[in-house]
């Protein structure tokens, strides 16, 4: 797994810092937007946080996560390594990944970020392509019929 060949295997504590900017408590849609397009780089990132959160009370290997996801390893593997920069999850010494955001600030804007991937995903999924590939987002929005 890729995590063991970076060093991040068995490491329990949290990688990464909690981002500035976001107020705790209840954030506004373009607060939770803006926090989706800093912090996830692929869709498969907020599937794989969802799928992880939803299962909280269990870790998870990659392996178990590439099985239900239907994802490739390496999908999964770039998908937690983005999870462990942003301080959203961590990785404890059988190598399973568990949801253990930085602070309580995070915790509430994933909790809105997943209640808004739900409820409108086609704006999450442009808002994370939009971050990651400004051109072809802009192209693609030209050729929208309806706002979400």
């Amino acid at each position: 797994m890729q995590l063991k060949r970076l060093g991040l295997a068995g490491v329990p504590t949290i990688v990464g810092t909690a981002r500035k900017g976001f107020s705790a408590g209840v954030a506004g849609e373009e607060q939770v937007l803006e926090f989706i397009g800093s912090t996830f780089r692929s869709v498969w990132a907020i599937e794989v946080l969802r799928f992880v959160v939803a299962n909280a009370e269990f870790p998870h290997s990659a392996d178990q996560l590439i099985e239900r996801l239907r994802a490739s390893r390496s999908v999964v593997d770039q998908s937690i390594d983005q999870l462990l920069a942003v301080a959203l999850v961590v990785i404890d010494d059988d190598g399973e990944i568990r949801f253990r955001p930085a602070s309580a600030e995070l915790a509430s804007l994933v909790d809105e970020a997943l209640s808004l991937y739900e409820r409108r995903p086609n704006q999450v999924r442009r808002k994370i392509v939009s971050h990651t590939s400004p051109g072809i987002a802009a192209f693609s929005e030209a050729f929208r019929l309806r706002k979400d």
